[in-house]
């Protein structure tokens, strides 16, 4: 506890309810392991991380205790752990140079590892198969997974043609025209299962089914044993003229009690705030028109004093976007001290995704720019429909799989956009409308924007839904959408 009385933010270290979410993570993957193994994962400062390392290099039917303190013994940097190395007792990600060509090559092996690792043990992927040895299973029913590297459409049959790379090699299947399978998209990069069968003629191998790695088990909701609400916002775009000030100051009001809602303020512990906190500076042409504050250190000065009007006992998380101070590739680092030291005390800065826990809640945070990569790429996708693209985030088990498009992705050992563990809500933004809905369990949240209609949205005809906020009751799992747009 801090000095000012606030829980300090938890970045997954040790939610009272750890012991389920490592245990999870070991039974999605269909992998025994011992309780005096588990009990000693947990004494680990990072058991998260440490389980998800294990699974990565680790291959024994049973994980016992001795193989773990084995493990935690050895020091290690290959990327087939994800990129992780012993430090004391924990573990922590790679700060090692390397070239972007040997990062990028390190990042997309350590998600086909991870994603892979999540397909493994599934029932209908039976007789798994490297890509290489394709052709020697003419004749025969096979499994594959592999990461999607090319997509195309047969002329004379609009077949569907996938072009998959595992560590071994490549391969290429057939989805016929009139199968289920073709009437799902295909995003470049993201990680397949795929039941298939070899002709004997050695022609394509057709597929019978796809698999992605998703959220094969709908789970229970998970309850707080006290009283905890959890306030849900994003893109507030402080210093344009467009930030709604006048809806902000009912949301100040509602949280310090001062309306006809005070009730449902009361037990406010956390505030969340999903990305593009300030409006930044040159993030697009003609910009400075529309700023209200020039100065992009005096944009973070007005937000500390809008965030210095919520209650003092609140522990507020924010997460950066694409218009904030922070390097524009994701996964994005938390905002520099330069600007975070003049937000008040009870505010944590965390990066952009962020996985953390509130009271052994967890909570995926991630600002959304992947939209713009996937609603292109999936018919039917909307940004007014923000939750059903987020299920196709869930499906992929990643946030923004498809590399040189439009949202560039930092040359990292591990890949920072898998969503690994499950988490039990999803929050997003950057879409400027709102959105909740529970999938398999997950509750999913797009947390609208404070800032008014602007001219790229009408240019784009996306009809925006702002002063929106989201509030979960922890205790219940139960969701509000509460509308401070009318005054």
């Amino acid at each position: 506890m801090s000095e000012n009385g606030v829980p300090p933010l938890d970045p997954l270290r040790t939610p009272p309810d750890v012991r389920e979410t490592v245990s999870h993570l070991f039974a999605e993957v269909h992998q025994n392991i011992e309780p005096a193994a588990l009990d000693r994962i947990l004494l680990n400062p990072t058991p998260v991380e440490l389980s998800q390392a294990l699974l990565s290099a680790v291959h024994e039917p049973v994980l016992t205790e001795e193989v773990v303190s084995r493990f935690l013994r050895e020091s290690f940097g290959r990327s087939s752990s994800g990129g992780f190395e012993k430090v004391a007792d924990g573990f922590v990600p790679h700060t090692r140079k390397v070239t972007p060509e040997q990062g990028f090559l390190e990042l997309f092996s350590d998600r086909y590892l991870r994603l892979s690792r999540l397909l493994r043990g599934r029932p209908a992927l039976k007789n798994l198969v490297p890509l290489k040895d394709l052709r020697r299973h003419a004749g025969e029913e096979f499994s594959v997974i592999g990461m999607v590297r090319e997509v195309k459409v047969t002329e004379k049959h609009h077949h569907i043609m996938l072009t998959l790379d595992d560590l071994t090699g490549e391969g290429s299947f057939l989805i016929s025209h009139d199968s289920p399978q073709s009437k799902g998209a295909f995003i470049h990069d993201e990680v397949l299962g795929l039941r298939s069968w070899m002709p004997k003629d050695g022609q394509l191998p057709y597929v019978k089914e796809v698999l992605r790695p998703g959220v094969p088990v709908p789970r229970e909701p998970r309850k707080t044993a006290h009283a905890s609400r959890v306030l849900f916002l994003s893109d507030l775009h402080v210093g344009s003229k467009m930030f709604m000030y006048n809806e902000w100051q009912e949301l100040t009001a509602f949280l310090n009690g001062r309306t006809d809602q005070a009730a449902l303020a009361e037990d406010i512990r956390h505030v969340v705030i999903a990305g593009d906190l300030v409006d930044g500076i040159g993030i697009y042409p003609g910009q400075e028109k529309d700023l209200a504050i020039q100065d992009i250190l005096e944009q973070y000065r007005e937000l500390g004093k809008l965030l210095k009007e919520f209650p003092r006992h609140m522990n507020v998380v924010v997460i950066p976007g694409n218009h904030d101070a922070v390097c524009p590739a994701e996964p994005q680092p938390p905002l520099p001290e330069v600007f975070s030291r003049v937000l008040p005390s009870n505010v944590r800065v965390a990066g952009n995704p962020s996985l953390f826990s509130l009271d052994g809640i967890l909570i995926q945070a991630y600002h959304g720019r992947g939209f713009d990569n996937i609603v292109p790429n999936i018919p039917g996708a909307r940004y007014e429909a923000p939750t059903e693209v987020m299920k196709h985030m869930l499906s992929m088990r990643h946030l923004s799989p498809t590399f040189g498009q439009k949202i560039p992705l930092a040359p990292l050992p591990r890949d920072g956009l898998v969503i690994d563990p499950l988490p039990d809500i999803f929050v997003t933004g950057h879409t400027h409308t709102a959105g909740i809905e529970r999938h398999k369990g997950v509750m999913l949240i797009n947390a609208s924007a404070w800032i008014s209609e602007t001219e790229y949205q009408r240019m784009r005809n996306v009809k925006p839904e702002p002063a929106k906020a989201f509030l979960v009751d922890l205790a219940k799992s139960s969701a509000a959408k509460l509308d401070f747009s009318a005054g």
